[in-house]
């Protein structure tokens, strides 16, 4: 009040003069923790712990909380949320025999979980799938599929082929008949070899080949790995030499090097190439004239009309770049190899003198 604090003032002023140390007046805090009020009965009240009283009007402008919170969820996350809730407690309410389906008091049967444990359970049987047949089938998931590939014979029926129509061209498949991944087209270049070139496959591959006439007409295809075709008949028959490193479990048996039995055949203005001994085919156009888009491609592939599996293929330049970069890069090292390093020391002529 207004009188205590002008008898502290006179007061401190009296202390003042008579040089003794003066209370502070700090609001709430006191140096001296008691309050110096002019009555000596008891101590003063602490105005922060009064108890004011509470009328009708203050209880007014209160909001009690709500008992159940609002959801803040999505109508989606709310159904979600329910149907959860709601399986759960009719799950628990059947395991532990509940007629309401409503989720009773948990607790654990150690007996009966006990003897559960000590109960062999019975060996479970394997699955026999119904849809295999040998080997002659291709199975794709669960389904079974009879594919019923074209034939290399079938294949060479009104066979049309001439070699010069084929040579110095670069040919880009774009559809594939395969079953394996397949899903990248490359340049195939017809030429006809040299007789080095000849020569060189003939050395090297001769002594591990069967049945193979050197003597027949034969074309050089690059490919992703370089091939010498030997003409097998008239009609676009060729036997394929790949041009790859001859293993020594060849050189040191009686094996014979693996050689690639195809066909090609002019379906003109487009190449069709096919493996006999393996399911693989592709269409080929020469580059930058054939189907741009997938259904054109497609047309133009039912003209062939090959059986398979096949779907069509596009160019991977960047994939060509880098094939191109290592094969100079070995072409290279096949070239270092051929010649002696020689490295040189030098001397010292004054230990010579």
């Amino acid at each position: 009040s207004s009188l205590t604090r002008e008898g502290n003032e006179s007061r401190n002023k009296d202390r003042q003069e008579k040089g003794e140390s003066i209370s502070s007046d700090f609001g709430h805090v006191f140096r001296d923790r008691v309050r110096n009020t002019p009555h000596t009965y008891g101590l003063p009240i602490d105005e922060e712990l009064k108890k004011y009283s509470f009328t009708q009007k203050d209880a007014s402008q209160i909001t009690e909380i709500a008992k159940e919170r609002p959801s803040f969820l999505s109508a989606r996350e709310e159904m979600i949320y329910n149907q959860k809730k709601t399986h759960g407690d009719t799950f628990l309410g059947e395991q532990f025999g509940s007629s309401n389906g409503t989720r009773p008091q948990m607790y654990y049967d150690f007996e009966k979980i006990l003897e559960s444990n000590f109960v062999r359970p019975n060996r479970r049987q394997l699955k026999k799938l119904q849809n295999i047949d040998g080997n002659t089938k291709e199975i794709v998931g669960s389904k079974q599929k009879n594919i019923n590939w074209t034939t290399c014979d079938q294949f060479a029926k009104k066979a049309l082929f001439h070699p010069n129509d084929i040579v110095n061209l670069d040919w880009l498949p774009f559809y594939l008949w395969s079953d394996r991944d397949l899903g990248m087209a490359r340049i195939h270049r017809f030429t006809y070899p040299t007789k080095k070139v000849v020569q060189h496959y003939q050395t090297e591959y001769g002594p591990y080949t069967r049945n193979i006439d050197w003597k027949q007409p034969k074309i050089l295809l690059s490919e992703e790995i370089e091939k010498l075709l030997i003409a097998g008949d008239r009609k676009g028959l060729f036997y394929a030499i790949t041009h790859q490193e001859v293993p020594d479990s060849i050189k040191q048996s009686n094996s014979s090097y693996p050689v690639i039995k195809l066909r090609l055949k002019i379906v003109d203005p487009y190449l069709a190439l096919m493996y006999c001994n393996e399911p693989y085919a592709v269409l080929m156009s020469i580059a930058d004239t054939g189907p741009k888009i997938e259904s054109e491609m497609e047309k133009e592939a039912a003209v062939l009309n090959f059986n398979g599996e096949g779907h069509p293929v596009f160019r991977d330049i960047d994939h060509e770049n880098y094939l191109t970069q290592v094969q100079r890069e070995q072409r290279m090292k096949l070239e270092s190899r051929k010649y002696l390093s020689v490295q040189r020391t030098p001397v010292d002529l004054s230990t010579l003198a």
